[in-house]
């Protein structure tokens, strides 16, 4: 099974990964439900820090970083769903 890292790792390297294996039906689909169970992951790990934080208080780097992190993963999947 091919394990996604906390950086976000781009989609042909899941696609070589998944095609070594001889899964060539539903590589697509695969990387989908990897890449949105990943993405859920992370908006749930982000939704924690957020309300520990004070809403007066300015976000801390790493809510920023995580928040870049969720949306190159949406983009992926925005672009596998177009191509």
């Amino acid at each position: 099974m091919v394990s996604l890292s906390a950086a976000a790792p781009t989609t042909s390297l899941l696609v070589g990964e998944l095609l070594q294996g001889g899964d060539y039906a539903g590589v697509k689909t695969t990387l989908v439900d990897r890449i949105g169970c990943k993405l859920y992951e992370m908006v749930s790990e982000l939704k924690e820090q957020v309300d520990k934080t004070d809403a007066t208080a300015t976000l801390s780097i790493s809510i920023v970083k995580k928040a870049q992190q969720i949306e190159k993963l949406a983009k992926q999947i925005k672009d596998l769903a177009k191509g």
